[in-house]
Order: C-alpha cells, then sequence, then structure tokens
C-alpha cells in the first residue's frame, strides 16, 4: 500500500510536470527573470521522476513502468500549467504545501512499515528527503510570489485545493484516502513551520530571507 501510494502520486506529479515542461519558455529564450525560475523549477520537479524510479527499484520493481496519462487528466494539467502566472501562483503554492505533507507522512510510516528492512528503510528516506529538500525550496519561492492577499486566500482555499489534489492522486485507492483524510492533511499543510523540518532536508533548501531565524531555532 505504502508503494502504491507513492506510484498513484509520483504519476500524477510526472504527469504535471511533463506538461509544465512543455508551457515553460527555454532558458535560451527567456528574457524575464521569472520565467528563467519557472524554467528551474520545473526541472527539478523533472528530477523527482528519477528518484522516485530508484525508490522502487530499491524494492527491485526494476520492471515498472508509468502508465499512460488518460486524455481528461492530461487536458486538465494543460489547462492548469497555461494559466497567467498570478492566478496560477495561488494554488500552485497550496500544491507545493500539500506536496510536503504528503511526503512528510511517508517518511512518519517508514520506520513501522520497514522495521525489519533497515537498508530499504534508510535508501528510500534518503531519496524522499532529496524530493522534500526541493519541496521546501519551492514552498519559499512560491511564498514569496503570491504576497499578502494570497496569504491571507489560503486558509479558505486550501480545503478545496486538498480535496482535489488527494482525489486525483489517490484515486480509487480507499485505504490510502482513509489515512489522507482532507480534514488532517490541510491543517498540516496550515500549520507548515520551517522549524519542524528535518535538519537533513532544510540544510539542502532555500529558505527566504525572513523565515531563516525560524527554520534555524
Amino acid at each position: 500500500l505504502l508503494l502504491a501510494n507513492i506510484y498513484r502520486f509520483a504519476y500524477h506529479e510526472r504527469a504535471a510536470v511533463d506538461i509544465g515542461w512543455e508551457a515553460t519558455v527555454p532558458l535560451d529564450r527567456a528574457r524575464r527573470l521569472g520565467d528563467k525560475l519557472d524554467r528551474f523549477h520545473v526541472a527539478e520537479e523533472l528530477c523527482h521522476g528519477r528518484l522516485f524510479m530508484e525508490m522502487f527499484r530499491t524494492f527491485q520493481l526494476d520492471g515498472l513502468t508509468w502508465a499512460p496519462v488518460d486524455p481528461a487528466t492530461r487536458r486538465a494539467y494543460r489547462v492548469m500549467t497555461r494559466l497567467p502566472g498570478p492566478v496560477l501562483a495561488q494554488p500552485a503554492f497550496i500544491s507545493e504545501l500539500l506536496g510536503f505533507v504528503f511526503y512528510s507522512f511517508v517518511d512518519s510510516l517508514l520506520d513501522d512499515c520497514l522495521i525489519d528492512e533497515p537498508e530499504a528503510r534508510g535508501r528510500l528516506r534518503e531519496l524522499l528527503h532529496d524530493i522534500m529538500a526541493d519541496e521546501v525550496s519551492h514552498i519559499g519561492l512560491r511564498r514569496c510570489l503570491i504576497g499578502p492577499l494570497g496569504i491571507a486566500l489560503t486558509p479558505r482555499l486550501v480545503g478545496p485545493v486538498c480535496g482535489w489534489f488527494f482525489g486525483e492522486m489517490l484515486g480509487n485507492m480507499p485505504q490510502g484516502r482513509r489515512r489522507l483524510d482532507n480534514a488532517t492533511m490541510a491543517a498540516e499543510a496550515l500549520a507548515f513551520d520551517y522549524g519542524a523540518v528535518p535538519a537533513g532536508v532544510l540544510a539542502r533548501s532555500w529558505v527566504p530571507a525572513p523565515w531563516r531565524a525560524g527554520a534555524q531555532g
């Protein structure tokens, strides 16, 4: 069940990022700083696909492949990735928060789920923390882009976005959805605190200057 949930999550992230890559401006044609940041951001997300595959190989699932993305999902992601920057910024910020919540949830399960597999547990956590380090950096970047109004709107929007986010990610997996209920995930997203991020993850992340003191404390 743990690996199945990771696969479902990774599948949707990969689908969204592949389409997002098509929508961003190549670096050799990017003139605005925002366009360059978007390209680097999506490039980091693309690298997560390799890290997810390494997780599956850790469990000897070398032959695993990504299922084709259905047309409806592809259309939905294509529309979202082509929204104007100011419109996309708010749901993108919330999705980064929810992604970090999901990875933290998986991290919390590893000791119990892999109690008899210390080497596999260590490798999975190492790969997971690589992804989490990127997510923390992306949260900081998105936080800087949405401004005071976006921050004020976040508590109202996180619930609906959370329902769609985990509904899409986990689909028809009722066991996963019972553990990842919307209310808990939304509350944890709103409670995000740099001080609660694992030290090893935080050390490899970018934290905006106004929050560095809290992260170190």
